[in-house]
């Protein structure tokens, strides 16, 4: 009798333990969690289907505004609605980052990346839904249609004539004096040279706001130096902010015809063209500090622009003789700096960056709503990659995460005591799928 009694006893214990344990797990919000749920596997396949380019010019070369039309969609099976990333590549560097939103499933989407053409061979690439580490945003399959990429080599446009007007020494001394760096004044004085009275100093204006003064000099005996004259080259005229600021770079510059010989030179460097090979020498320690990288070791470092300088070079000598073509290398020099944007080493232009956005393909929470299964993702991310022309700046990162939105106003500082400020604003993925649930059970 006992037994049976203490037997009934357990049965009801047990019986309640397991009834309480179905009302709460009937209970939990968590769609997951919930009786009798079966989820489906999503498909999503983001796939870049097109690219075309075209340009605001006659002809593609380093004067061109380039823009860039990508058409982009998602195969989705389910007919979810996906949010993603695009982002758009110039060599191997991220150009721009763009958070994509509500992509419906099987429909064409569009979107447009501006970029100013700088001259030499750049590789651009698309790519949608993969972060610049190769991870995924959305999990997805089949990633082998997420990118497209092209190349395009871009040629030096060169400068056209506006003007050109004389000008008496009182300006040639106000642009050597622009740029007191390169002491032009003291390389002049070393050589026993001073600048000449008699002969008109000239000035020619381009078609982009560049401006150059050639002005002779006379030795020591009071004769013309027939293979020096001095070079003063000034970009951007009036500019003051931004990256293309207004800056003074001059030169002695000397023709040697017999050698075929042409050399740019001032306190702290020695460029020189001849017989078609070019060199670079320094003629002062490094700067240390705070410095940049001057014009000359910007283009000596470039093997496409010393290319194209030394190819329009020996193609000018060739039609129109050495000296007739030696006489034209300040020019071409000229359009060369400028279509490879080799100008503001004088200058301390504010950093650049470039943002990528990043995300994460973990759920962080799933809801019933309406029947159907609701993801919610992470906050969104983003990573800043700093260029700036007098030093380094770390890139800064913000990691995707579940509990915090990331959105704010960020500032940044250069060495020189530029600063910079990015503000993030994105809101998190929600994704309302096509998968059945069954909504909270309360008794």
């Amino acid at each position: 009798m006992k037994k049976s009694i203490l037997k009934k006893i357990t049965a009801i214990m047990l019986f309640s333990i397991a009834l309480s344990a179905v009302l709460l797990y009937s209970c939990k919000k968590n769609v997951g969690d919930v009786y009798d749920y079966a989820p489906t596997v999503l498909a999503p396949d983001f796939e870049i289907s097109n690219v075309v380019y075209a340009f605001d010019n006659e002809a593609l070369n380093s004067e061109s505004g380039l823009s860039f039309k990508v058409a982009y969609k998602n195969n989705e099976i389910t007919k979810a609605a996906y949010s993603s990333v695009l982002n758009f590549y110039v060599d191997g560097n991220i150009q721009q980052s763009v958070l994509l939103k509500d992509l419906a499933g099987n429909t064409k989407y569009e979107a447009v990346f501006d970029w100013k053409a700088i001259a030499g061979k750049h590789d651009f690439k698309f790519e949608i839904n993969l972060s610049s580490n190769g991870s995924k945003i959305i999990e997805e399959t089949n990633t082998t249609n997420n990118s497209q990429t092209t190349s395009l080599d871009i040629a030096v446009k060169e400068l056209a004539v506006l003007s050109t007007t004389d000008v008496g020494t009182a300006v040639v001394n106000q642009a050597i004096a622009a740029d007191p760096k390169a002491d032009v004044a003291g390389v002049l004085a070393s050589e026993g040279l001073v600048l000449s009275t008699s002969v008109q100093a000239a000035k020619t204006t381009y078609s982009d706001n560049t401006s150059a003064i050639v002005a002779a000099v006379v030795k020591s005996d009071g004769t013309i130096d027939e293979t020096k004259v001095v070079l003063s080259v000034t970009s951007n005229a009036g500019v003051t902010t931004g990256q293309k600021q207004q800056t003074t770079s001059t030169l002695v510059v000397q023709t040697l015809v017999a050698q075929k010989e042409i050399s740019f030179y001032n306190a702290n460097e020695k460029l020189t063209f001849k017989n078609g090979v070019i060199s670079l020498i320094g003629l002062k320690g490094a700067n240390a500090g705070c410095t940049e990288p001057s014009n000359l070791e910007l283009f000596y470092a470039s093997e496409s622009a010393t290319k194209a300088f030394s190819d329009a070079l020996l193609a000018a000598m060739a039609q129109s003789g050495v000296v007739a073509g030696l006489a034209s290398a300040s020019d071409i020099l000229i359009s060369v700096m400028a279509a490879y944007n080799f100008t503001q080493g004088n200058v301390d232009n504010p950093p650049t960056y470039t943002v990528e956005i990043t995300n994460s393909s973990t759920i962080c929470s799933n809801d019933c709503v309406n029947g159907l299964v609701v993801n919610t993702f992470s906050y969104p991310g983003f990573i800043l990659r700093f260029t700036d022309d007098r030093g380094t700046i770390a890139d800064f990162t913000k990691l995707p995460n579940c509990s915090a939105s990331n959105n704010g106003k960020y500032t940044f500082e250069d060495c020189g005591g530029n600063k910079v400020s990015y503000t993030f604003s994105a809101t998190r993925t929600v994704i309302t799928t096509t998968d059945q649930c069954v909504a909270n059970v309360h008794n």
